[in-house]
């Protein structure tokens, strides 16, 4: 199955890139190399010879890449903003506040800050984005191991000290509410990890949760100690990857987040590019649709015209047989009626042809507002319109009827039929009068 996702976790040695597909979440080793190019160009051969291509990833970073302290606050408006978190954790570290990056967690009395150097991760992230990569985290890997066990089961929220030991180096635990307060990196000997551990707190009463081997190295400091050891399979991120789907999804955060300021996106859009993408390929389509649509309607009205012109000339050579069809028969024609009526002694004007909006404009133009109806259909064939409606009363048909005719409309007695349940349905036939006058379009206050 193609992966939906990946994760590259750094090792002590060399990186690793896990696809997360189901029934396929095996870490394929990336041969170590110094040069972040080489890097992003051997992870991208390696998620297509894994039946993938390039896509969203997380990043855990290895504990040596990381810098780690716990400091103390006197109140929230202490350390209200992140850059204020960000030059308390500066006192405790080796590197200025400028050449880090942070995250943060606080509680009631202290802080605890995670912080990587800019110039190194930046390098890599931005040639991982250069060849298809879409950075969705970056975190420290012990962190999402921790926060993977912690989400297991809910009772190991409760523990004060978690253990997470790999060959070469030990990553060691304070928590207080389910959450690492403090964090230490040590290396991998009994001596270091108890010696750590009593540093931190822990006694001969104190519980332990450990993964990795060699959970006896703990008890050989803390003889009473509970130690329980974990099922250790292999990295927790990798046994239980749901996690890290759920972080590619956005459906869950890390307790820390690197992946913000000197690391972050620097296109804004791009969280939501691929929405825009849909957008814009549906605004595509969208458009070609209606380009189409127009298309055959302009083919439609091209050809009603060519018929109607075909009708005008029959009717030409029908009034003025023997005679050639000129290119302006409306002229022709209109010239006919006036010296017809000259003959006549009948002076009338050339009857007018208004197009059905127009009818439709003059109609709605003249109704009368201050009556409370409702216009339910309006039809207009030719030059007749026809109107129903429903009214509150019968004299309120007759005042609808009335103000058609003060704007010069022909309209026949209303059609009144009582409703059911309260007021009365009308039907209104009208057309313009024949006087000469004709019916404006009257211009309406809105």
């Amino acid at each position: 199955m193609k992966p939906s996702g990946w994760l590259l976790i750094e090792g002590a040695d060399a990186w690793h890139l896990v696809p997360l597909s189901r029934g396929n979440h095996e870490a394929v080793d990336l041969e170590s190399v110094e040069v972040p190019a080489e890097l992003a160009e051997r992870a991208a051969e390696a998620a297509h010879h894994l039946g993938g291509v390039p896509g969203p990833v997380v990043i855990a970073l290895a504990s040596r890449s990381c810098l780690a302290a716990t400091f103390p606050h006197a109140g929230r408006s202490e350390i209200r903003t992140r850059e204020a978190k960000a030059f308390k954790l500066e006192e405790m570290l080796p590197l200025s506040a400028e050449d880090t990056v942070s995250d943060f967690m606080v509680f009631d009395q202290s802080v605890f800050g995670v912080a990587v150097e800019t110039r190194v991760q930046e390098s890599i992230l931005r040639e991982l984005e250069n060849v298809g990569f879409r950075i969705a985290s970056v975190s420290p890997r012990a962190l999402l191991e921790l926060q993977t066990v912690i989400r297991s089961k809910d009772k190991y929220a409760n523990e004060p000290f978690v253990v997470l030991r790999s060959d070469a180096t030990t990553d060691v635990f304070q928590l207080h509410d389910g959450k690492p307060c403090r964090w230490r990196c040590v290396p991998s000997n009994k001596d270091a990890i108890s010696r750590e551990l009593l540093q931190l707190g822990a006694t001969q009463e104190t519980a332990v949760l450990w993964h990795g081997s060699n959970a006896e190295d703990a008890s050989v400091a803390l003889t009473q100690a509970d130690v329980r050891q974990l099922p250790e399979d292999r990295t927790p991120l990798i046994v239980d990857h749901r996690f890290v789907v759920e972080l590619l999804a956005g459906k869950s955060q890390p307790w820390i987040e690197l992946y913000r300021d000197g690391l972050g996106n620097r296109d804004a859009l791009r969280p939501i590019r691929r929405y825009l993408r849909m957008v814009t390929a549906a605004s595509i389509m969208l458009a070609v649709c209606l380009a189409v649509a127009l298309y055959l309607r302009a083919e439609r009205f091209t050809d009603q015209t060519e018929r109607l012109q075909a009708q005008m000339d029959t009717l030409f050579r029908e009034t003025f047989p023997g005679q050639s069809v000129p290119v302006g028969k409306r002229a022709r024609f209109e010239s006919e009626y006036r010296k017809l009526a000259g003959v006549t002694g009948q002076v009338a004007d050339v009857p007018q042809l208004d197009c059905a909006l127009t009818q439709l404009q003059v109609t709605l133009g003249h109704l009368p507002t201050e009556l409370r109806y409702r216009v339910n259909e309006i039809r207009i064939a030719e030059t007749t319109i026809f109107l129903e409606g429903e009214l509150r009363q019968h004299g309120d048909a007759d005042k609808v009827a009335s103000a058609l005719r003060k704007a010069g409309f022909e309209v026949e007695p209303p059609r009144m039929e009582a409703l059911e349940d309260q007021g009365v349905s009308f039907g209104l036939t009208a057309a313009p009068s024949n006087d000469g006058a004709g019916v404006t379009i009257a211009e309406r206050s809105p």
